[in-house]
């Protein structure tokens, strides 16, 4: 089984995210306000990954998890995800201290 965690965080234009982010995560989005972003944080991608792991372990499921976003068959996308989901499995740690892998993959949405 898959889990597609979360679903176009990434803004694309500079007006989507905040001035500075490496992550370009959604601040708003068609001029409304990201409510997760909001209320949790810039943190949020990386929590909700963190939550869906920690569920996942939890059920014992074995669950890939899923970070999801479209135009990704462009370099420029492409290029700026890689630091979000870097950034997202070096985020938390396991009962060793290592890294916990948070991501499993990628999905490149499509219609």
């Amino acid at each position: 089984y898959d889990w597609d965690v979360v679903n176009e965080a990434m803004g694309d234009s500079p007006g989507e995210y905040k001035a500075g982010d490496l992550k370009l995560t959604r601040t708003i989005r068609s001029g409304a306000p990201n409510l997760f972003y909001e209320h949790i944080g810039e943190d949020y991608v990386a929590y909700s990954f963190l939550y869906a792991r920690n569920a996942a372990e939890k059920l014992g499921a074995e669950i890939k998890l899923f970070y999801n976003d479209y135009n990704m068959l462009y370099p420029a996308k492409r290029n700026a995800v890689k630091p979000l989901v870097e950034y997202i499995n070096h985020f938390a740690r396991d009962a060793d201290g290592h890294d916990q892998k948070l991501i499993d993959g990628i999905g490149f949405q499509s219609h």
